[in-house]
Protein backbone atom coordinates (compact mmCIF):
# COMPACT_ATOMS: atom_id res chain seq x y z
CA UNK A 1 0.00 0.00 0.00
CA UNK A 2 1.09 3.39 -0.43
CA UNK A 3 1.19 6.43 1.83
CA UNK A 4 1.65 9.64 2.00
CA UNK A 5 4.92 9.07 4.41
CA UNK A 6 6.98 7.03 1.69
CA UNK A 7 10.26 8.71 0.50
CA UNK A 8 10.97 6.17 -1.95
CA UNK A 9 9.46 3.22 -3.84
CA UNK A 10 9.97 0.59 -6.62
CA UNK A 11 7.05 1.42 -9.55
CA UNK A 12 7.39 -2.54 -10.79
CA UNK A 13 6.74 -3.79 -6.74
CA UNK A 14 3.17 -1.57 -6.53
CA UNK A 15 0.85 -3.04 -9.62
CA UNK A 16 -1.68 -0.73 -8.49
CA UNK A 17 0.30 2.17 -9.94
CA UNK A 18 0.96 0.24 -13.86
CA UNK A 19 -2.63 0.97 -15.15
CA UNK A 20 -2.70 4.85 -13.40
CA UNK A 21 0.81 5.28 -14.71
CA UNK A 22 -0.44 4.52 -18.57
CA UNK A 23 -4.00 5.24 -18.81
CA UNK A 24 -3.97 8.69 -16.80
CA UNK A 25 -6.15 7.50 -14.34
CA UNK A 26 -6.75 9.35 -10.98
CA UNK A 27 -4.65 8.33 -8.75
CA UNK A 28 -3.65 9.61 -5.43
CA UNK A 29 -0.64 11.95 -5.53
CA UNK A 30 -0.57 12.71 -2.39
CA UNK A 31 1.94 10.72 -1.37
CA UNK A 32 4.20 11.27 -4.93
CA UNK A 33 4.62 15.03 -3.75
CA UNK A 34 7.22 13.44 -0.54
CA UNK A 35 8.71 10.73 -3.18
CA UNK A 36 12.69 11.61 -2.90
CA UNK A 37 13.74 8.08 -4.56
CA UNK A 38 11.81 6.48 -7.48
CA UNK A 39 12.95 3.28 -9.39
CA UNK A 40 11.14 1.89 -12.02
CA UNK A 41 12.32 -2.07 -12.71
CA UNK A 42 11.10 -3.89 -15.70
CA UNK A 43 7.71 -1.89 -15.97
CA UNK A 44 6.22 -1.97 -19.09
CA UNK A 45 5.28 1.45 -19.81
CA UNK A 46 5.75 3.58 -22.70
CA UNK A 47 6.79 6.28 -24.31
CA UNK A 48 7.69 8.38 -21.44
CA UNK A 49 9.17 6.90 -18.28
CA UNK A 50 7.64 10.34 -16.35
CA UNK A 51 4.22 11.18 -18.32
CA UNK A 52 3.81 14.67 -18.32
CA UNK A 53 1.02 14.42 -15.76
CA UNK A 54 2.99 13.38 -13.08
CA UNK A 55 5.76 15.98 -13.33
CA UNK A 56 4.64 18.24 -11.70
CA UNK A 57 3.57 15.91 -8.50
CA UNK A 58 7.75 14.72 -8.49
CA UNK A 59 8.80 18.19 -7.11
CA UNK A 60 11.02 16.44 -4.20
CA UNK A 61 12.16 13.67 -6.23
CA UNK A 62 16.49 13.37 -5.96
CA UNK A 63 16.93 9.96 -7.31
CA UNK A 64 15.42 8.22 -10.74
CA UNK A 65 16.51 5.02 -11.71
CA UNK A 66 15.05 3.66 -14.88
CA UNK A 67 16.11 0.19 -15.62
CA UNK A 68 15.29 -2.61 -17.82
CA UNK A 69 11.92 -0.91 -19.06
CA UNK A 70 12.20 -2.29 -22.87
CA UNK A 71 8.81 0.13 -24.14
CA UNK A 72 10.51 3.58 -22.65
CA UNK A 73 11.55 5.69 -25.25
CA UNK A 74 11.98 9.65 -23.21
CA UNK A 75 12.40 9.86 -19.52
CA UNK A 76 10.11 13.08 -19.20
CA UNK A 77 6.91 14.13 -20.62
CA UNK A 78 6.41 17.50 -19.81
CA UNK A 79 3.34 20.10 -20.69
CA UNK A 80 4.12 23.31 -21.41
CA UNK A 81 1.54 24.75 -19.13
CA UNK A 82 3.95 25.14 -16.29
CA UNK A 83 7.80 25.32 -15.15
CA UNK A 84 8.52 23.15 -12.44
CA UNK A 85 11.41 23.33 -9.86
CA UNK A 86 13.02 19.85 -9.92
CA UNK A 87 15.42 18.86 -7.17
CA UNK A 88 16.37 15.69 -9.09
CA UNK A 89 20.55 15.53 -8.42
CA UNK A 90 20.82 11.34 -9.98
CA UNK A 91 19.54 9.87 -12.98
CA UNK A 92 20.15 6.30 -13.73
CA UNK A 93 19.14 4.62 -16.86
CA UNK A 94 19.94 1.19 -17.36
CA UNK A 95 19.23 -1.58 -20.37
CA UNK A 96 16.88 1.03 -22.21
CA UNK A 97 16.90 -0.48 -25.74
CA UNK A 98 14.51 1.83 -27.35
CA UNK A 99 15.45 5.19 -25.33
CA UNK A 100 16.55 7.67 -27.79
CA UNK A 101 17.27 10.47 -25.21
CA UNK A 102 15.61 13.38 -27.97
CA UNK A 103 15.20 15.86 -24.85
CA UNK A 104 11.69 18.24 -25.46
CA UNK A 105 12.38 21.15 -26.81
CA UNK A 106 10.15 22.45 -23.52
CA UNK A 107 13.55 21.04 -21.56
CA UNK A 108 15.63 22.96 -23.46
CA UNK A 109 17.56 25.74 -21.11
CA UNK A 110 15.06 25.57 -18.04
CA UNK A 111 16.63 25.16 -14.83
CA UNK A 112 14.84 21.46 -14.21
CA UNK A 113 18.58 19.56 -13.77
CA UNK A 114 20.50 22.23 -12.19
CA UNK A 115 20.84 19.89 -8.84
CA UNK A 116 21.81 17.31 -11.17
CA UNK A 117 24.92 15.73 -9.73
CA UNK A 118 25.20 11.96 -10.96
CA UNK A 119 24.37 10.63 -14.42
CA UNK A 120 25.07 7.20 -15.34
CA UNK A 121 23.82 5.58 -18.46
CA UNK A 122 24.26 1.88 -18.81
CA UNK A 123 23.56 -0.07 -22.05
CA UNK A 124 21.46 2.60 -23.77
CA UNK A 125 21.26 1.18 -27.27
CA UNK A 126 19.67 3.70 -29.26
CA UNK A 127 21.07 7.27 -27.54
CA UNK A 128 22.72 8.73 -30.34
CA UNK A 129 23.42 12.33 -28.33
CA UNK A 130 23.22 12.43 -24.09
CA UNK A 131 22.68 15.80 -23.33
CA UNK A 132 21.75 19.07 -26.11
CA UNK A 133 24.23 21.83 -25.62
CA UNK A 134 21.28 23.82 -23.75
CA UNK A 135 20.47 21.44 -21.51
CA UNK A 136 23.97 20.43 -20.50
CA UNK A 137 24.89 23.83 -19.51
CA UNK A 138 22.54 24.01 -16.97
CA UNK A 139 24.07 20.66 -15.73
CA UNK A 140 26.98 22.80 -13.43
CA UNK A 141 26.84 20.97 -10.76
CA UNK A 142 27.56 17.57 -12.40
CA UNK A 143 30.74 15.58 -10.95
CA UNK A 144 29.84 12.20 -12.03
CA UNK A 145 29.23 11.08 -15.61
CA UNK A 146 29.40 6.96 -16.60
CA UNK A 147 28.06 6.20 -19.88
CA UNK A 148 28.86 2.56 -21.11
CA UNK A 149 27.62 -0.02 -23.49
CA UNK A 150 25.86 2.73 -25.63
CA UNK A 151 26.30 1.72 -29.26
CA UNK A 152 25.18 4.53 -31.18
CA UNK A 153 26.63 6.80 -28.95
CA UNK A 154 28.27 10.07 -31.16
CA UNK A 155 28.20 12.64 -28.60
CA UNK A 156 28.40 13.45 -24.96
CA UNK A 157 27.09 17.39 -25.28
CA UNK A 158 25.30 17.64 -28.57
CA UNK A 159 26.95 20.17 -31.21
CA UNK A 160 23.58 21.24 -32.77
CA UNK A 161 23.46 24.65 -31.71
CA UNK A 162 27.48 24.88 -31.93
CA UNK A 163 28.63 27.66 -34.84
CA UNK A 164 30.85 26.08 -37.02
CA UNK A 165 33.33 28.34 -36.75
CA UNK A 166 34.05 27.68 -33.21
CA UNK A 167 37.51 26.01 -32.74
CA UNK A 168 39.05 23.08 -31.89
CA UNK A 169 40.65 24.31 -28.67
CA UNK A 170 37.53 25.30 -27.41
CA UNK A 171 35.62 22.41 -27.91
CA UNK A 172 38.81 19.95 -26.41
CA UNK A 173 38.16 22.30 -23.46
CA UNK A 174 34.40 21.79 -23.79
CA UNK A 175 33.55 18.91 -21.05
CA UNK A 176 35.28 21.41 -17.98
CA UNK A 177 33.61 24.32 -19.33
CA UNK A 178 29.90 22.61 -19.61
CA UNK A 179 30.87 20.19 -16.58
CA UNK A 180 32.74 22.48 -14.09
CA UNK A 181 32.32 20.33 -11.26
CA UNK A 182 33.26 16.80 -12.76
CA UNK A 183 35.50 14.61 -10.92
CA UNK A 184 34.54 10.99 -12.22
CA UNK A 185 34.45 11.13 -16.20
CA UNK A 186 33.98 7.05 -16.80
CA UNK A 187 33.59 6.10 -20.67
CA UNK A 188 33.59 2.09 -21.32
CA UNK A 189 32.51 0.60 -24.72
CA UNK A 190 31.61 3.29 -26.68
CA UNK A 191 32.44 2.43 -30.66
CA UNK A 192 31.07 5.54 -32.39
CA UNK A 193 32.13 8.29 -29.51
Amino acid sequence: MLSKGMDGTEFSKHSELHEAWQDGLSIQNNWMYCLTTLKLVNCDIEPYAIPSKLFPCLKSLKILEVRSCNKVKQIFAKNDTEEVPFQLNTLILEDLSKLTLDWEKKFRGIHSFQNMTHVSVIGCKSIQTLFPTVLAENLKRLEKLEVKSCDKLREIVGKEEVAKEETATKEANEVNTVFPRITILKLWNLHNL
